[in-house]
């Protein structure tokens, strides 16, 4: 059953939902607003979408004058996890991106670890503001902005609960969740098999091409749980929640920028993908002008675009981390073989991807971890890894953190660096694989480009180089300047945008974001053409805070 059509069933299931006591008063002065995200789509690769026909019913509501188009800059990270902390709690909280180095707690975080999740929401909290979802919905986000129910976000879904608790439901709630249901794995049964074969002749054709199955097998799982059951778990519980009235549902279609990543940003999988969105958003659409007394605003944004990329490991024929480790090893006594590198870069990997692993599954990877960190000590003296177990290195697509003295409470800046290390950090500077490095001085923030290092402050140094020019000076600096002050950033900051072999991941993807390229930066909103919004030009994740809070405050 397909909720959307025909008429005659929604207007059914409307019926039902006035019944319920989750049904919310009309207040016909108080609007209502459904915010729509389309993780990682910039605003360029939708208008070629639409433009192509891939996007019809986004089209067909811009045409119709009901709706316009806003292409902005984003003037925070590229990443969902910094979007989303401005977009819900009017403040970042000191997120540089989707994972970090911690030096109070002593180990790498990551926002899809639902433990760091709750660690870094609670300071997000401790800002004051109110959480912008408080009388709302929604679905697929890292943090709940305190909603009354949260489905798909990190920290609910990995400890089983959906619900806050504040929910009260009577028999005629029960029953439109029943029908709901239905329909939704009426649904699921045809698309999951299509998906599945799909799927399946995709992992064979890519793996051929690149010639491993590195990640493929989580992608796999990834985009059968992602773009078969969450995205319609998420499009069927929405159109519920505004046939009763929920003053702020909000829904992240996370399929697109996955397939992106794997596959690049103009893949031809990562468009299928966007088609299915595209679906998904006309249906909501749909709903919400079958309940006009509600008045509901529909918002359709993205937290920032992707560059497709080449990994670094395809240019360099080893990873980040043992990159930054072997030069860093010229610094030590005697010498450290590539072998026990790769030890070491290994210990570090499966120490964190041992707590991504169900509780039950961990002990036997924790006695291999035991006897791989024994070996280690036996290969090398306690002299010979100190130097290496100082540095952390925390990868996040396009962007990277580097870590010196990771117990150390008064981080070092570029020139203590310079001096400890001066072969690492000048094998970064001069990396065909790096684009940009930033990082701190007595004088202030500075970057390194193509072995040359500038102030961040000289202007008329910095604008001719092809960063600055493509990005635009004003806007640059202040990512970098942001990246090199910020209490959880890295001691320094790596770049893989502008470099001498083209766009770079520092992770195993296609597609990246979190840097400085300008495609990463780029974003749009779709906006109803009655409302004031007063979003342009490079917006910081908060300003869509404040314009949502401002207008939409159902207390």
């Amino acid at each position: 059953m397909r909720l959307y059509r025909p008429t005659q069933v929604l207007a059914a299931l409307k019926r039902l939902a006035r019944r319920g006591s989750e049904a919310q008063p009309l207040l016909p002065d108080r609007p209502r607003a459904v915010l729509l995200q389309i993780d990682g789509l910039s605003s360029k690769r939708l208008s070629a979408c639409m433009a192509r026909g891939e996007m019809p019913h986004l089209r067909r509501w811009l045409d119709s004058g009901k709706a316009r188009l806003r292409t902005l800059e984003a003037a925070s990270a590229p990443s969902t996890p910094v979007f989303q902390a401005g977009l819900l709690y009017g403040g970042r909280g000191e997120v540089p991106g989707f994972g970090w180095f911690d030096r109070a707690l002593g180990r790498t975080v990551r926002m899809d670890l639902a433990p760091d999740v709750i660690d870094v929401e609670r300071t997000l909290h401790q800002r004051g503001q109110a959480p912008l979802l408080q009388h709302g919905v929604s679905y697929g986000t890292i943090w709940s902005g305190d909603a009354a129910e949260a489905f798909f976000n990190v920290v609910r879904f990995a400890y089983g609960a959906a619900a806050s608790g504040r929910v009260v439901r009577n028999r005629y709630d029960r029953l439109l969740s029943t029908v709901a249901g239905l329909g939704i794995a009426g649904q699921l049964t045809s698309r999951f098999v299509l998906e599945l074969g799909v799927g399946l002749w995709d992992f064979a054709r890519w793996c051929a091409r690149i010639h491993t199955t590195r990640f493929e097998w989580r992608f796999l799982y990834m985009r059968l749980f992602v773009a078969v059951v969450m995205r319609e778990v998420a499009t069927q519980g929405a159109i519920v929640d505004i046939l009763r009235g929920v003053p702020l549902v909000y829904v992240d279609f996370l399929g697109y920028d996955e397939y992106a990543h794997r596959r690049g940003p103009d893949s031809e999988m990562a468009l299928y993908n966007l088609r299915g969105v595209d679906k998904a958003i006309g249906r909501i659409l749909h709903a919400t002008e079958a309940v006009p007394e509600y008045r509901y605003d529909l918002y359709v944004f993205s937290d920032h675009g992707q560059s497709a990329t080449l990994p670094f490991e395809r240019v360099m024929g080893r990873d980040l981390h043992s990159f930054v480790l072997e030069h860093a090893a010229d610094g030590v006594a005697s010498p450290v073989r590539a072998q026990e590198i790769r030890e070491l870069v290994a210990l570090r990997e499966l120490e964190l991807w041992m707590r991504m692993l169900f509780r039950p599954l961990r002990p036997p990877v924790a006695l291999y971890l035991g006897w791989l960190r024994r070996r280690i000590s036996r290969r090398m003296s306690r002299r010979e890894r100190a130097p290496l177990e100082a540095i952390r290195v925390v990868t996040g697509g396009s962007v990277a953190h580097l870590y010196f003295g990771a117990r150390r409470s008064h981080p070092p800046d570029v020139d203590e660096i310079a001096r400890r290390w001066p072969r690492m950090l000048d094998a970064l500077a001069h990396c065909r694989a790096i684009g940009l490095v930033a990082g701190r001085s007595a004088q202030g923030p500075v970057v390194l480009y193509r072995g040359h290092r500038y102030a961040l402050s000289d202007r008329h140094a910095l604008e001719p180089l092809e960063p600055f020019r493509a990005v635009g000076y004003d806007l640059l600096r202040l990512h970098l300047e942001q990246a090199a002050l910020g209490h959880r950033s890295g001691d320094l900051v790596l770049y893989g945008a502008f470099c001498e072999a083209g766009n770079v991941s520092f992770d195993f993807e296609f597609g990246s974001h979190g840097g400085v390229a300008p495609e990463e930066l780029d974003q749009f909103a779709i906006h109803p053409a009655q409302v004031d919004f007063p979003l342009t030009g490079a917006v910081p994740a908060e300003a869509f805070y404040r314009f949502f809070h401002s207008r939409y405050d159902a207390a």
